[in-house]
């Protein structure tokens, strides 16, 4: 089939049913992961495998007479930032900002955008996008105060500052696609 759909685009498959056999669905089972995590009814590969012949025989006659259905995935929820937890986050960042504001600024710099970028690794899912930008702001925003307390002679102006913040902290986006936007992905493998 996939070579059928690689030569010729505008194939059309109508009926597939009648490709998959016994063989194909022993193979499929052998080409899976062995060391991968349980299926949404919670069997692993080597359970299934024990009775592998039966439980061939048994999937193939259900989905040839229609009474074959996949259970449902199981979703996972990615909770949105919650004030109180930015909150808090922000409060810890800002003290430490302060206590380490006398070491060098490509050190902090390097150091903040990983704190940032990891961040934004575990909340970056759609919707939580403005609450996440407002997170950058607050933080360049302490560690910008935090800079200008190191010495009463020299005042660090926003317009010497900005263009660094803006190529040294990461902006946002988007990194967790909610799921059915997960399949359509394209990955370098």
């Amino acid at each position: 089939m996939r070579e059928v759909a690689g030569r010729d685009k505008k194939a059309r498959f109508t009926a597939l049913l009648h490709h998959i056999d016994v063989p194909l669905l022993i193979q499929s089972f052998y080409s899976l992961k062995r060391d991968a995590a349980p299926g949404s009814d919670g069997v692993t590969c080597q359970q299934y495998e024990e009775d592998l012949d039966r439980r061939i025989e048994d999937l193939h006659r259900r989905i040839h007479t229609g009474s074959y259905r996949a259970t449902p995935v199981k979703r996972a929820f990615i909770p949105k930032t919650s004030k109180k937890r930015m909150r808090a986050r922000l409060q810890t960042l800002r003290d430490t900002l302060v206590r380490g504001r006398h070491r060098p600024f490509r050190l902090q710099a390097e150091w903040l955008g990983r704190v940032v970028m990891g961040y934004f690794r575990y909340f970056a899912i759609p919707g939580n996008i403005p609450a996440l930008e407002s997170f950058r702001t607050q933080v360049v925003r302490y560690w910008l105060r935090a800079l200008r307390r190191r010495s009463q002679k020299h005042r660090l102006s926003w317009e010497g500052f900005g263009p660094l913040v803006n190529r040294l902290i990461p902006h946002p986006r988007v990194l967790h696609a909610y799921p059915n936007a997960r399949f359509y992905a394209k990955h370098p493998r």
